[in-house]
Protein backbone atom coordinates (compact mmCIF):
# COMPACT_ATOMS: atom_id res chain seq x y z
CA UNK A 1 0.00 0.00 0.00
CA UNK A 2 3.07 2.76 1.22
CA UNK A 3 4.04 2.09 -2.86
CA UNK A 4 0.51 3.49 -4.00
CA UNK A 5 -1.44 6.21 -4.64
CA UNK A 6 -4.82 6.34 -2.96
CA UNK A 7 -6.73 5.31 -5.76
CA UNK A 8 -4.46 2.09 -5.89
CA UNK A 9 -2.48 2.99 -8.39
CA UNK A 10 1.42 2.36 -8.23
CA UNK A 11 3.88 5.63 -7.65
CA UNK A 12 6.87 5.42 -10.00
CA UNK A 13 10.17 5.26 -7.97
CA UNK A 14 8.50 4.54 -4.60
CA UNK A 15 10.56 3.08 -1.72
CA UNK A 16 9.94 1.70 1.16
CA UNK A 17 11.94 0.40 4.35
CA UNK A 18 10.88 -1.04 7.87
CA UNK A 19 12.81 -0.35 11.11
CA UNK A 20 13.24 -3.06 13.24
CA UNK A 21 14.37 -4.01 16.56
CA UNK A 22 17.31 -6.37 17.18
CA UNK A 23 16.48 -7.23 20.93
CA UNK A 24 12.65 -8.29 20.04
CA UNK A 25 13.89 -11.50 18.38
CA UNK A 26 10.81 -13.58 18.15
CA UNK A 27 8.43 -11.58 15.44
CA UNK A 28 11.40 -10.81 13.37
CA UNK A 29 12.20 -13.35 11.05
CA UNK A 30 8.22 -13.39 10.03
CA UNK A 31 7.97 -9.68 9.99
CA UNK A 32 10.95 -9.56 7.65
CA UNK A 33 9.93 -12.21 4.83
CA UNK A 34 6.28 -10.51 5.17
CA UNK A 35 7.92 -7.15 4.11
CA UNK A 36 9.91 -8.95 1.76
CA UNK A 37 6.81 -10.55 -0.03
CA UNK A 38 5.36 -7.50 -0.17
CA UNK A 39 8.80 -5.84 -2.14
CA UNK A 40 10.55 -3.85 0.55
CA UNK A 41 13.19 -1.79 -0.27
CA UNK A 42 15.17 -1.14 2.88
CA UNK A 43 15.62 -2.92 6.40
CA UNK A 44 16.82 -0.43 9.13
CA UNK A 45 17.79 -2.07 12.46
CA UNK A 46 19.11 -0.72 15.88
CA UNK A 47 18.43 -1.61 19.23
CA UNK A 48 21.37 -4.02 19.37
CA UNK A 49 24.14 -5.77 17.24
CA UNK A 50 22.88 -7.28 14.60
CA UNK A 51 25.31 -9.37 13.11
CA UNK A 52 23.06 -12.15 11.73
CA UNK A 53 20.06 -10.15 9.73
CA UNK A 54 22.06 -10.12 6.93
CA UNK A 55 22.33 -13.89 6.64
CA UNK A 56 18.79 -13.89 7.29
CA UNK A 57 17.59 -11.62 4.70
CA UNK A 58 20.30 -13.82 2.17
CA UNK A 59 18.24 -17.23 3.35
CA UNK A 60 14.71 -15.43 3.08
CA UNK A 61 15.60 -14.30 -0.40
CA UNK A 62 16.28 -17.31 -1.76
CA UNK A 63 13.31 -19.14 -0.04
CA UNK A 64 16.08 -21.23 2.55
CA UNK A 65 15.35 -21.98 6.12
CA UNK A 66 17.19 -19.77 8.86
CA UNK A 67 16.80 -18.59 12.39
CA UNK A 68 17.74 -16.97 15.34
CA UNK A 69 19.47 -17.74 18.58
CA UNK A 70 17.12 -15.62 21.93
CA UNK A 71 18.71 -15.24 24.73
CA UNK A 72 16.70 -16.79 27.64
CA UNK A 73 17.08 -15.15 31.19
CA UNK A 74 18.25 -18.26 33.93
CA UNK A 75 20.02 -20.56 31.59
CA UNK A 76 23.27 -21.17 31.90
CA UNK A 77 26.59 -21.28 29.64
CA UNK A 78 26.17 -25.47 29.58
CA UNK A 79 22.42 -24.93 29.26
CA UNK A 80 19.70 -25.46 26.37
CA UNK A 81 20.13 -23.17 23.56
CA UNK A 82 17.25 -21.35 22.38
CA UNK A 83 16.46 -20.37 18.73
CA UNK A 84 13.37 -19.33 16.33
CA UNK A 85 13.37 -20.52 12.97
CA UNK A 86 11.39 -20.51 10.13
CA UNK A 87 11.19 -22.62 6.89
CA UNK A 88 9.59 -20.78 3.67
CA UNK A 89 9.02 -23.92 1.98
CA UNK A 90 7.77 -25.21 4.63
CA UNK A 91 5.48 -22.83 5.52
CA UNK A 92 4.17 -22.44 1.82
CA UNK A 93 3.62 -26.43 1.64
CA UNK A 94 1.81 -26.09 4.43
CA UNK A 95 -0.45 -23.25 2.91
CA UNK A 96 -1.13 -25.44 -0.06
CA UNK A 97 0.83 -23.59 -2.05
CA UNK A 98 4.71 -25.08 -3.00
CA UNK A 99 5.11 -23.43 -6.00
CA UNK A 100 5.27 -19.63 -3.66
CA UNK A 101 8.65 -21.07 -2.56
CA UNK A 102 10.44 -21.62 -5.88
CA UNK A 103 10.94 -17.85 -6.79
CA UNK A 104 13.20 -15.47 -5.36
CA UNK A 105 12.43 -12.98 -3.73
CA UNK A 106 14.18 -9.19 -4.13
CA UNK A 107 16.65 -8.67 -1.49
CA UNK A 108 16.34 -5.45 0.54
CA UNK A 109 19.19 -3.38 1.93
CA UNK A 110 20.11 -4.04 4.94
CA UNK A 111 21.21 -0.61 7.04
CA UNK A 112 22.25 -1.18 10.59
CA UNK A 113 21.83 1.69 13.02
CA UNK A 114 24.93 2.11 15.03
CA UNK A 115 26.85 4.69 17.47
CA UNK A 116 30.18 4.55 16.86
CA UNK A 117 33.02 3.55 14.21
CA UNK A 118 33.97 1.03 15.93
CA UNK A 119 30.44 -1.23 15.72
CA UNK A 120 30.22 -0.26 11.97
CA UNK A 121 33.74 -1.92 11.66
CA UNK A 122 32.79 -4.61 13.32
CA UNK A 123 29.60 -5.11 11.34
CA UNK A 124 31.26 -5.07 8.43
CA UNK A 125 33.87 -7.71 9.42
CA UNK A 126 31.26 -10.09 11.57
CA UNK A 127 28.14 -9.64 10.10
CA UNK A 128 27.01 -13.10 8.13
CA UNK A 129 25.80 -11.95 4.86
CA UNK A 130 27.01 -12.19 1.40
CA UNK A 131 29.24 -10.06 -0.22
CA UNK A 132 32.32 -8.06 0.25
CA UNK A 133 30.32 -6.07 3.22
CA UNK A 134 29.47 -9.13 4.70
CA UNK A 135 25.55 -7.94 3.78
CA UNK A 136 25.74 -4.38 5.29
CA UNK A 137 24.33 -1.86 2.28
CA UNK A 138 24.55 1.22 4.54
CA UNK A 139 24.79 3.02 7.54
CA UNK A 140 22.23 4.92 9.80
CA UNK A 141 24.58 7.20 12.45
CA UNK A 142 22.67 7.59 15.34
CA UNK A 143 23.81 10.21 17.92
CA UNK A 144 22.58 10.27 21.34
CA UNK A 145 19.99 12.93 21.02
CA UNK A 146 18.37 11.09 18.51
CA UNK A 147 16.29 9.53 21.27
CA UNK A 148 15.25 6.26 21.11
CA UNK A 149 17.26 3.06 21.57
CA UNK A 150 20.30 5.25 22.42
CA UNK A 151 23.19 3.18 23.24
CA UNK A 152 24.46 3.80 26.67
CA UNK A 153 27.28 6.41 27.86
CA UNK A 154 30.81 4.60 27.42
CA UNK A 155 31.50 3.56 30.85
CA UNK A 156 27.81 3.99 31.97
CA UNK A 157 26.34 1.47 34.71
CA UNK A 158 23.26 1.91 35.58
CA UNK A 159 22.33 1.30 39.19
CA UNK A 160 18.66 1.37 40.52
CA UNK A 161 19.09 2.58 43.87
CA UNK A 162 21.67 5.56 42.59
CA UNK A 163 21.28 8.71 40.74
CA UNK A 164 24.83 8.39 39.75
CA UNK A 165 25.57 9.99 36.02
CA UNK A 166 22.15 11.13 35.84
CA UNK A 167 20.89 13.95 34.99
CA UNK A 168 17.41 15.56 36.28
CA UNK A 169 15.14 14.02 34.26
CA UNK A 170 16.67 10.63 35.25
CA UNK A 171 18.74 10.41 31.82
CA UNK A 172 22.27 9.24 31.80
CA UNK A 173 25.24 11.99 30.79
CA UNK A 174 27.10 11.59 27.51
CA UNK A 175 30.63 13.12 26.88
CA UNK A 176 33.40 13.75 24.69
CA UNK A 177 33.98 9.86 24.38
CA UNK A 178 30.43 9.06 22.78
CA UNK A 179 31.00 11.87 20.32
CA UNK A 180 31.17 9.71 16.62
CA UNK A 181 34.22 11.09 14.63
CA UNK A 182 32.54 11.56 11.59
CA UNK A 183 35.08 12.27 9.39
CA UNK A 184 36.77 8.71 10.62
CA UNK A 185 33.30 7.05 10.26
CA UNK A 186 33.23 8.43 6.13
CA UNK A 187 36.69 6.57 5.73
CA UNK A 188 36.49 3.48 7.13
CA UNK A 189 32.96 2.48 6.32
CA UNK A 190 34.30 0.82 2.70
CA UNK A 191 32.49 3.72 0.65
CA UNK A 192 28.68 2.33 1.82
CA UNK A 193 26.30 5.37 2.15
CA UNK A 194 25.41 6.54 5.62
CA UNK A 195 22.63 8.92 7.08
CA UNK A 196 22.79 11.18 10.25
CA UNK A 197 20.13 11.22 13.09
CA UNK A 198 20.61 13.22 15.87
CA UNK A 199 19.64 16.95 15.94
CA UNK A 200 20.17 16.63 12.32
CA UNK A 201 16.89 17.70 10.39
CA UNK A 202 18.29 21.71 9.80
CA UNK A 203 19.27 22.75 6.48
CA UNK A 204 23.19 23.66 7.64
CA UNK A 205 23.67 20.26 9.35
CA UNK A 206 22.53 18.09 6.03
CA UNK A 207 24.84 19.99 3.84
CA UNK A 208 27.86 19.51 6.46
CA UNK A 209 26.61 15.81 5.99
CA UNK A 210 26.62 16.15 2.10
CA UNK A 211 29.94 17.84 2.02
CA UNK A 212 31.74 14.76 3.71
CA UNK A 213 30.42 11.99 2.04
CA UNK A 214 27.13 11.48 3.70
CA UNK A 215 23.85 10.46 1.67
CA UNK A 216 21.91 12.56 4.05
CA UNK A 217 20.30 12.26 7.12
CA UNK A 218 17.17 10.38 8.95
CA UNK A 219 14.16 12.42 10.11
CA UNK A 220 11.14 12.04 12.70
CA UNK A 221 8.73 14.45 11.16
CA UNK A 222 9.05 14.33 7.42
CA UNK A 223 6.91 17.01 7.09
CA UNK A 224 8.15 19.27 9.23
CA UNK A 225 11.70 19.23 8.43
CA UNK A 226 10.97 19.95 4.40
CA UNK A 227 8.86 22.79 5.69
CA UNK A 228 12.69 23.86 7.67
CA UNK A 229 14.86 23.33 5.25
CA UNK A 230 13.16 24.13 1.69
CA UNK A 231 14.68 21.59 -0.28
CA UNK A 232 13.91 20.86 -3.57
CA UNK A 233 11.93 17.36 -4.37
CA UNK A 234 15.21 16.33 -6.35
CA UNK A 235 17.30 16.80 -3.28
CA UNK A 236 14.93 15.91 -1.02
CA UNK A 237 14.17 12.86 -2.42
CA UNK A 238 17.85 11.72 -2.52
CA UNK A 239 18.93 12.89 1.56
CA UNK A 240 16.17 12.00 3.54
Amino acid sequence: LAKHHDDGTPIDGATVGINRLTKIVLPTIASLYGAMLADVDYVIMGAGIPLKIPGVIDALSENRDCGLSIDVDGVGADGEDYAVTFSPRAFWAAAGAPELARAKLKRPAFVPIVSSVVLAQSLLKRADGKGPNNGIDGFVIELNTAGGHNAPPRGFKYRPDSDEGLNERGEPFYGPKDDVDLAKFAKSSNGLPFWLAGSYADCDKLCDVLDMGGAGVQVNCLVSTLHNIHLSHAATTSSL
